[in-house]
């Protein structure tokens, strides 16, 4: 789908905060919020705006994440079609995407400790494991995410990003953990029904609200879009280090690129991960070629990989 500017900037409007209200986004774009209204709702229906989801740091309810990459061997599409559903309908996962040319799928789960993630690891094994040519994981520790500010023609980044995992715990009643179910799918939903469902005022659900951020357990309201349609793929890079004393400056570096969308950390794998997205290979090459001309020195190899379709995210645990 061919976006014109007013799209393009209602789309970066929309993932800067979802929750935005109609005025607030036209006063930015230079639109009553009628038109604003249609628009939004001309990007729903053609499948470019695929929903609205809230962030949230499940770091700071007591978990952390484990990330697996798998290769397959000796399957058939059913095959493949039963692993991926193995995973998909794991309360614990909240990533599921089918994976080239690097590895064929990669999987994000919340886990509370390292016992809960072996257990479901040899359960698996014993019902896959002979289809895994390789298998990799890594424990995640913190993503930056940045804004879409490509979407509205900036050359570098001047957002702030979300920061995201790695915190300590932080006090949850049942409540706020209802309030928070409620919102992770579907950041947009009105207060006013979430009050209704679970039986309280809409100024208490106010409150909680309030507090969930101010705690950093809700770090924002995102838009969820469909990057095929505005003719973009997600590329991931994993770069391996042979000065690590240049992270900084190489992280820096390529925080400076408005294409960037996460710095991930983790520990194990890649020494420095990113996703970008790019339109074609060319791009994304073009890219690279700068990175590696330019920390020649420090950079001894690199990988990378396209998402070529997600089949789950699920934004908070659910159990």
């Amino acid at each position: 789908m061919v976006l014109d500017k007013k799209d393009k900037r209602i789309l970066y409007e929309l993932d800067r905060n979802a929750r935005q209200s109609l005025s607030q986004i036209g006063k930015k774009v230079g639109l009553p919020k009628n038109v604003v209204s249609y628009r939004i709702k001309r990007l729903e229906s053609r499948g470019v705006i695929r929903g609205y989801y809230t962030v949230v740091d499940a770091s700071r309810l007591g978990y952390f994440s484990i990330r697996l990459y798998l290769s397959f061997q000796n399957t058939t599409p059913k095959v493949e079609k039963q692993i991926l559903d193995h995973f998909i309908k794991n309360s614990r996962t909240w990533w599921v995407a089918s994976a080239k040319p690097l590895y064929d799928a990669t999987i994000i789960m919340w886990v509370n400790d390292i016992k809960e993630f072996y257990t479901f690891w040899e359960q698996t094994l014993k019902s896959y494991g002979r289809y895994f040519r390789e298998s990799l994981y890594s424990i995640y520790v913190q993503a930056v995410h940045y804004n879409y500010e490509y979407l509205i023609d900036r050359k570098t980044k001047q957002d702030k990003p979300d920061i995201v995992g790695g915190n300590k715990r932080s006090g949850i009643d049942e409540l706020e953990m209802r309030i928070l179910r409620r919102l992770a799918g579907n950041a947009k939903t009105p207060l006013t029904v979430i009050a209704k469902e679970l039986s309280v005022s809409v100024k208490k659900i106010q409150y909680r609200l309030k507090k969930l951020m101010e705690n950093k357990i809700i770090i924002g309201f995102r838009t969820n879009i469909d990057l095929a349609k505005i003719g973009f793929h997600n590329y991931r890079l994993n770069l391996y280090l042979s000065d690590h004393s240049q992270k900084k400056k190489i992280d820096y570096y390529i925080a400076q690129n408005p294409y960037l969308i996460y710095i991930n950390r983790a520990i194990g794998h890649a020494d420095l991960e990113y996703e970008l997205h790019f339109r074609n290979m060319d791009e994304f090459h073009k890219f690279i070629d700068d990175i590696k001309n330019r920390f020649s020195e420090s950079i001894r190899n690199y990988d990378y990989f396209i998402f070529k379709k997600v089949h789950k995210e699920q934004f908070m645990p659910l159990d």
